[in-house]
């Protein structure tokens, strides 16, 4: 983002002055393109690979701590010795769901803040790459620059410059598995969860 704004600057200096602007600026610019999309390409790679590990995580979670505490549960409500060879079918069939139910919930929830995440992400990119585009013409042409400037002007402003926090996403999300592993109610930690994905999208602004 710096790198294009000072790009931006520059072709403004030479475009208003008598300056001739070199061929190689175009090529730098090209460059520069590529490397946000290389970055940009990275950072959604990286924010994909953390919710796939964490999706994962829960699945351990679940087995690890969520079965034993529904089994203890239930068991705690039941006559140890009501339970037999011939109903033991029938208890797991009732316990079954509610563990699907509670993997599935956490696991829609994670990938819906994946997706909150990707779309903020490409959005800035957008902005980014029309950006560029902006300066390619200025560059290329040479024309009408009080008319392009007035416009980037604009639009430079909305580049964000800040990246996605991972850490905080990444401390969110092991909240979220850790409160919502639990035999309460998971709503309360989906709505946390949003609320904080949120707060982190718009700590760029």
């Amino acid at each position: 983002m710096d790198k294009l704004l000072l790009l931006f600057l520059l072709v403004i200096a030479l475009t208003t002055g008598c300056a001739r602007i070199p061929a190689e600026s175009v090529q730098l610019n090209n460059a520069i393109m590529m490397e946000g999309e290389r970055m940009h390409n990275l950072n959604i790679s990286l924010v994909n690979e953390l919710f796939a590990e964490k999706q994962r995580a829960v699945s351990e979670f679940i087995e690890r701590d969520y079965i034993p505490a529904i089994v203890k549960n239930f068991t705690g409500l039941v006559n140890p010795e009501d339970i037999n060879a011939e109903n033991l079918p029938d208890i797991l069939l009732a316990i079954i769901p509610e563990i699907t139910s509670r993997r599935d919930g956490m696991i829609q929830t994670l990938e819906e803040q994946r997706l909150k995440l990707v779309t903020k992400m490409d959005a800035d990119y957008q902005v980014y790459y029309d950006a560029s585009v902006t300066i390619n013409n200025l560059l290329q042409s040479a024309v009408e620059v009080d008319k392009e400037r007035a416009a980037f002007n604009d639009r430079i402003k909305q580049l964000s410059g800040q990246k996605i926090d991972l850490n905080k996403v990444e401390m969110s999300v092991d909240a979220f598995i850790s409160k919502a592993g639990t035999s309460g109610s998971i709503q309360d930690a989906i709505a946390e969860l949003d609320n904080t994905i949120t707060e982190i999208i718009n700590q760029q602004k």
